[in-house]
């Protein structure tokens, strides 16, 4: 644990050097003595403090609280060497004489963004293991990716969905996304609000400008591109930590968690929410043609968005895209409890049984009410599109 912070005891962990270089640039207006700022007693440099407006006074406070934590953790002299690498900063020939307190206050000077990646790294770092949630991805996620910026929409429209319908609050979710390439780790910082992100601030003067509305993170989520698992760090119990991560996976990843309760179901439906492209007939096979007559799908964590589709005049993907708006309800957030299937097998194979009903879900198919000649052929079909998991 750090020492417990006060604003005094931040400005004597910093040189004067630092403590100039803070003021000029936060508050340029301030007069200060620096004759009557010694190294143990600040008094004058406190009392000057105080004499700015709350506005300048939070933000110098809240440099000076960000400085004196990070400094205060002994693992973050090694967070911010990694950082100063990545970044291509050069810092001064003293540098390595410098304190921790002083090296952080030189980053956070220097580079905004290389400042705000340290305060988030050190953060995480802190965390001891066993506050983590952590999941292996399934085969095909492992590896560096450029994600577009859709990918990125897609993980916030996804989330703030999922957070909005199970507890009605987080209709807007916000990432902050970086890299730590010395790791081969990328940390996904995921912020909640009720309101959107840009806000009207007046910045004195005769004029209001556009700024952003700043919330504390709620939650953490760290792949390990080498290790190919994902770590998740909020509150909640397991299932909800389980859904933030198979939200993850299928939007940046195209994939699933491997210890998923969809690893444990018998069968694998979720991929029928994509279209009818997902069951294609294999010529060689005695199934002719296939169709999706119904499914039932729902909002995951809500019980009460359970919806019923079935094939009539219209077709019922038809259906489901003009009552579920990808933008209000993204695919991510979809789960599909029950499939209705009918397979025209071969007429001259199969006869008076030749056209098949298969209903499927998670943990049941009626596959075992069917006659053992064409049990066989529809299971077979049924692996090829990748729905059994066992």
């Amino acid at each position: 644990m750090c020492t417990t912070y006060n604003t005094k005891k931040a400005f004597r962990s910093l040189s004067q050097v630092m403590q100039k270089a803070i003021f000029e640039k936060l508050a340029p207006e301030l007069k200060i003595d620096w004759s009557k700022v010694k190294v143990r007693n600040v008094d004058h440099l406190y009392s000057r403090f105080l004499t700015l407006s709350d506005d300048l006074r939070g933000k110098v406070d809240s440099a000076l609280y960000e400085i004196f934590v990070f400094a205060e953790h002994p693992v973050n002299a090694t967070t911010l060497h990694s950082l100063i690498a990545q970044q291509g900063l050069i810092p001064p020939a003293e540098f390595d004489e410098w304190s921790i307190h002083d090296k952080a206050a030189w980053v956070f000077l220097q580079d905004e963004t290389a400042w705000t990646q340290a305060a988030r790294f050190a953060h995480i770092d802190r965390m001891t293991e066993s506050l983590w949630f952590v999941q292996k991805l399934f085969n095909g996620g492992a590896g560096k990716v450029e994600y577009e910026d859709e990918r990125f929409d897609r993980l916030e429209r996804g989330i703030s969905e999922y957070i909005y319908n199970l507890e009605g609050r987080g209709k807007y979710c916000f990432i902050e996304y970086f890299e730590r390439p010395a790791l081969d780790k990328e940390c996904f910082f995921l912020y909640l609000s009720d309101y959107p992100r840009n806000t009207m601030q007046w910045k004195g003067g005769n004029d209001f400008s556009r700024g952003i509305d700043k919330h504390a993170y709620e939650i953490v989520i760290v792949y390990d591109r080498k290790e190919n698992h994902l770590s998740v760090r909020t509150t909640g119990p397991r299932a909800h930590k389980e859904r933030l991560c198979q939200i993850w996976a299928e939007t940046m990843r195209d994939t699933i968690i491997q210890d998923a309760d969809l690893k444990k179901q018998a069968f694998d439906i979720s991929g029928f929410k994509k279209g009818p492209d997902n069951i294609i007939v294999d010529p060689l096979s005695d199934v002719r043609e296939a169709k999706v007559l119904m499914l039932e799908a729902g909002i995951a964590g809500n019980k009460g968005s359970r919806r019923v589709y079935e094939e009539s005049d219209l077709d019922l993907y038809t259906q489901m895209r003009k009552e579920l708006n990808p933008d209000r309800v993204p695919m991510s957030i979809l789960e599909i409890s029950c499939v209705k299937l009918r397979l025209q097998l071969d007429p001259k194979k199969y006869g008076r049984k030749q056209c098949q009903t298969v209903t499927v879900r998670p943990n049941s198919c009626n596959i075992n009410s069917k006659d053992p000649g064409v049990q066989l052929v529809i299971m077979e079909t049924l692996k090829s599109w990748g729905i059994v998991c066992a």
